[in-house]
């Protein structure tokens, strides 16, 4: 006996953006160098983040623009022998995040490609009902070697009828061609990806006695976890083995106070060995107070304290391990909205040794950091920044 369920991906990425409309976001950062008295700005790094209407990421692209030279160049023997010059790429890809969503809008999965066309993994989220993320599971699809296949979707045409009306809330007039010309599209590309390729699923299977249970966790169609139960006298599930699939790379599951706020939070990485866990506390405002990090065998390997000066509009972080011997220290200061704006890092004998500086425009919006290492000296002991970032949007 089966019992299935299965969260489906929402729509296909381009033609949410076809619908909705897109935003961008570009993030460089710049290194600064300073040679005989001139300061030079080049630019290292680019992410350009797109979002629809909804404020949702839909994807996250990554550039390096400090072409490396042998990359540039190459060294041509013969009668022309010399160094020729094979490119002059003002950016090169690294690295690209996808990221899906259900009918619900929440996120169900994020990719990560490091060509256009190669994919490194794959992570899926899980919610419960109040929108708190329960678990998050990355793998890598190439090694899983268990297909779940010919999993029964259900009736797929509601699942269509249900899209097609999501898409309809979604558009300011359901009468218009357009829309309608695109939930005809998301019918069809749902119907020629299938159910395999749609997003998670669980399985629960019981035995012919009714006491044994295996419950199978699909991603993708692959099978990652699988967990068997004896069901004890009193209907309690006991759990007996774990199976993880050779593709699993990390696992992390979450619990929550009565309140509301992150408890807990446990990792496990291939095989299902135990990686670490944070516990969280919290002061009578909610705010997060402490963060013990435990390592593999449960002992304590550090604590992150936060103490909060209102009156200062100031934070302080002070890092220790588990003798309280301080690892850092970390001093942040917030205006009228708790948005940082400077924070001073000290090392473990409270020397300041990195400064960032945060700026926001009208909006609000982060529009540039600035990164300073304080130990290293600039013009008329004058410290210059030795990166800056800035936010570009669209």
């Amino acid at each position: 006996m089966k019992h299935l369920r299965i969260i489906t991906l929402s729509l296909i990425p381009w033609l949410l953006m076809a619908l909705t409309g897109v935003r961008t976001k570009t993030v460089k950062i710049y290194s600064i160098t300073q040679n005989f008295g001139t300061e030079t700005r080049e630019l290292e790094q680019s992410t350009v983040v797109r979002y629809n209407s909804g404020g949702q990421t839909l994807d996250s692209t990554l550039y390096v623009h400090n072409i490396p030279l042998n990359s540039k160049y190459v060294y041509i023997s013969g009668p022309r022998e010399g160094v020729r010059l094979i490119r002059t790429p003002n950016q090169h890809f690294l690295m690209q995040f996808k990221y899906e969503y259900d009918l619900s809008r929440q996120l169900v999965s994020k990719t990560l490609y490091t060509h256009p066309d190669s994919l490194k993994w794959k992570e899926f989220y899980k919610f419960d009902e109040f929108g708190r993320l329960r678990k998050k599971t990355r793998f890598d699809p190439s090694k899983a070697i268990n297909n779940e296949k010919n999993i029964p979707m259900g009736n797929l045409d509601n699942l269509v009828e249900n899209l097609q009306e999501a898409m309809i809330a979604e558009s300011r007039d359901a009468e218009d061609e357009a829309a309608a010309m695109i939930q005809k599209e998301i019918a069809a590309k749902i119907k020629e990806k299938g159910p395999m390729q749609m997003g998670w699923g669980e399985v629960f299977s019981y035995d012919q006695t009714g006491l044994i249970l295996e419950h199978k966790e699909l991603y993708d169609g692959f099978v990652i976890e699988i967990t068997t139960y004896r069901i004890d006298s009193l209907g309690v599930r006991n759990k007996e083995q774990e199976y993880f699939d050779p593709s699993l790379m990390s696992r992390t599951t979450y619990a929550y106070n009565p309140s509301g706020s992150l408890k807990e939070e446990i990792s496990i990485g291939q095989f299902g060995r135990a990686i670490k866990s944070k516990s969280y506390e919290y002061d009578l405002y909610g705010r997060n107070i402490k963060v013990n990090t435990f390592r593999s065998d449960g002992t304590l390997m550090e604590t992150l304290s936060r103490i909060y000066h209102d009156t200062e509009s100031r934070i302080t972080e002070i890092l220790a391990d588990s003798s309280k011997k301080l690892i850092s220290r970390k001093e942040i200061r917030v205006d009228q909205y708790q948005r940082h704006i400077v924070e001073a890092h000290f090392d473990d004998k409270s020397h300041l040794i990195q400064k960032r500086t945060m700026t926001y425009d009208l909006k609000g919006w982060l529009i540039q950091i600035n990164n300073y290492d304080m130990l290293r000296p600039g013009k008329d002991d004058e410290i210059i920044p030795i990166s800056v970032i800035t936010y570009e949007y669209e």
